[in-house]
């Protein structure tokens, strides 16, 4: 939710918007598999996907912890 306040405040600093909108699973089952860690069903569906985790950067780990 830390992240999501400073994303908002950001937008507002910057006078743009940020819409959220929920896909249902059956919709978005790429998506729906990795939030459930279902490895094998997301390996199945998305089979290009790299294998490797991509880093994420060490700014974005900031924002995520900064009050």
């Amino acid at each position: 939710m830390h992240l999501v306040r400073k994303l908002f405040l950001f937008a507002v600093d910057h006078h743009f918007s940020i819409t959220f909108k929920h896909i249902y699973g059956k919709y978005n089952p790429i998506a729906d598999a990795l939030s459930r860690f279902q490895e094998n069903r997301f390996r199945m569906l998305a089979p290009q996907a790299n294998r490797r985790p991509s880093p994420i950067p060490e700014a974005v780990w900031d924002l995520a912890i900064q009050p």
